[in-house]
């Protein structure tokens, strides 16, 4: 089974970009003296304005160009102008491949940058497991995958390290939610939670029942939402089962549980199938509560 794409390949390119900003851009273009005296080491113009510009990008947003694209023409223009150099030089710089990886070797101890080591890998996610608890959106999280990144002196891996790493958070998340969600759970809530899924012959599963479009409100209407309510409350789960989890990830599951048949519920894994049950229970328990008071 393919693995879940965390970012969208519009995300993936909406991460390394740097914005339009004025002030942005001439904040991240600010080279002071050392700076200056360590640029001015390399002879040649073209080299100077590539260091330069590396040196920008690492010590800014905390990744490069990518070699195949040439960098922001905002950061070209002020660091070739603060260089007294001509802006047209970087695409002699960006054909001495050679050349760049010694420049980033160089700058990687200038700015006392690491690797994105599988040891950090691990750090990493450790610190965004927290978060992927209360959002499983994918640019949400690379964003502050790059801020703990950034903040700690790690050098940027590829976005496909990213997507990688990410994939790993959210796998731990969901499996650690799941985990929450029916740790309270005994032998006869998860037979009364199996039982929903059952449909004699034509007729409905008892879940189908459950979620049922409501219709239009009136006398009828608001007592089978009353039978939909004690049948919940019949189900005797534990009280507050379902706020041992972040409102997002409840909701979440629930929508996407209640967009599946019975019969797909019912192939999931045990721990996943309860857990979806117990938010798709506890949303409809809230909607119907709503409605009726409504």
């Amino acid at each position: 089974m393919p693995r879940r794409q965390i970012l969208s390949s519009e995300e993936q390119e909406r991460l390394l970009v740097i914005p339009d900003d004025e002030i942005i851009l001439t904040r991240m273009c600010f080279l002071n003296e050392p700076d200056i005296a360590l640029i001015n080491k390399h002879r040649r113009p073209a080299n100077r304005l590539g260091f330069a510009v590396l040196l920008c990008y690492l010590r800014g947003p905390g990744f490069i160009p990518d070699k195949s694209s040439a960098p922001h023409n905002g950061v070209v223009s002020r660091v070739a102008s603060r260089l007294k150099l001509q802006p047209d030089l970087w695409p002699e710089y960006a054909s001495r491949e050679q050349t760049r990886w010694e420049h980033l070797t160089e700058l990687y101890r200038y700015l006392e940058l690491s690797p994105f080591s599988r040891s950090m890998q691990k750090d990493c996610i450790r610190h965004l497991h927290p978060y992927a608890m209360r959002t499983d959106k994918g640019f949400m999280l690379a964003e502050e995958m790059l801020s703990w990144l950034h903040n700690n002196n790690v050098i940027f891996p590829s976005v496909e390290v990213i997507e990688r790493t990410l994939a790993e958070v959210v796998t731990l998340a969901n499996r650690s939610v799941f985990s929450t969600l029916t740790a309270q759970l005994e032998k006869q809530h998860k037979s009364a939670l199996d039982s929903l899924l059952i449909s004699e012959g034509e007729q409905p599963s008892r879940l189908a029942w459950l979620l049922q479009p409501p219709g239009k409100i009136n006398g009828k209407n608001v007592l089978q939402h009353i039978d939909r309510l004690n049948s919940i409350a019949a189900l005797g789960l534990p009280d507050g089962i379902a706020l041992s989890v972040h409102q997002n990830r409840l909701l979440k599951l629930a929508r996407e549980g209640r967009k599946m048949s019975s019969r797909d519920l019912a192939k999931f894994t045990d721990v996943r199938r309860y857990a979806t049950l117990v938010c798709i229970i506890t949303e409809a328990r809230a909607t119907l509560t709503d409605e009726v008071i409504d």
